[in-house]
């Protein structure tokens, strides 16, 4: 109603949702929140330009995220997702498996989606066992392809 929308806060600071804070739309302007109202599951918030339901709906399904300039410093063998996508997946020999194509946040781990050359998917626990090493400046992820799991 009035143009409030259901937002389900994922944020390391859930305190960057107050009126005037920015972010990306998804026309590329800029949503400015114009009023915030605790919920039973996550916020309301309004923006500003989106004060009607008709409004309100048009950002359905729209993920408010913030510039990458203003994350937190992650600690030692933490990724941000978004890093994670498009890595070449290597063997610990360094053949080619695939491509992180999808990053998968279950209940117990975080799974690395690999597609491989010939279109087949997997999935892959991302603990160190298993994905010994992260190399951003080579663009490759590194696999320990255990029996079962790459098949």
């Amino acid at each position: 109603m009035r143009g409030h929308v259901t937002v389900r806060v994922e944020s390391d600071h859930p305190d960057r949702f107050v009126a005037g804070a920015r972010f990306p739309g998804p026309d590329g302007s800029d949503l400015v929140v114009d009023d915030v109202r605790e919920a039973d599951k996550g916020i309301h918030l309004r923006f500003a330009d989106h004060h009607t339901r008709d409004a309100a709906e048009l950002l359905r399904g729209h993920e408010l995220t913030i510039d990458p300039a203003d994350r937190r410093t992650l600690a030692e063998d933490e990724y941000w997702p978004d890093e994670m996508i498009g890595l070449e997946a290597v063997d610990l020999d360094g053949r080619p498996l695939g491509k992180v194509v999808g990053i998968v946040e279950g209940h117990a781990q975080v799974r690395l989606e690999i597609a491989t050359d010939g279109g087949a998917r997997f999935e892959v626990p991302f603990v160190h066992d298993l994905v010994p090493s992260v190399d951003l400046e080579s663009g490759t992820v590194t696999i320990n392809p255990i029996p079962g799991l790459t098949d």
